[in-house]
């Protein structure tokens, strides 16, 4: 048996804390940040890929390879979102000793 898991990663702002009470320990993270990762996660079966980025995580990983997918619609934007998914690690430069 193997297990597929597809994963959704955006990079913003967002709440995160307890959001309960003493009597109910409710850890989350909520927000536009948030909610753009999980319709990203939700998406990554029909991509046929396990990973997917929105456009602002794609900018910071500059020492990953990615590929641009898609211009996706997403419930509650009004814009369509630009997708990649990870395709894997750039070559580094060699390091020479000093």
């Amino acid at each position: 048996m193997v297990l597929a898991a597809g994963i959704g990663i955006n990079t913003g702002p967002a709440s995160v804390g307890n959001m309960g009470s003493k009597q109910r320990f409710a850890y989350s993270a909520l927000g536009d940040t948030v909610n753009l990762a999980s319709r990203l996660e939700g998406q990554t079966k029909a991509y046929g890929v396990r990973i997917l980025l929105s456009e602002a995580t794609a900018r910071q990983v500059a020492d990953m390879a990615v590929l641009e997918l898609d211009l996706l619609r997403v419930k509650g934007k009004t814009e369509p979102v630009r997708i990649y998914t990870l395709v894997g690690m750039r070559p580094m430069p060699e390091r020479r000793n000093l």
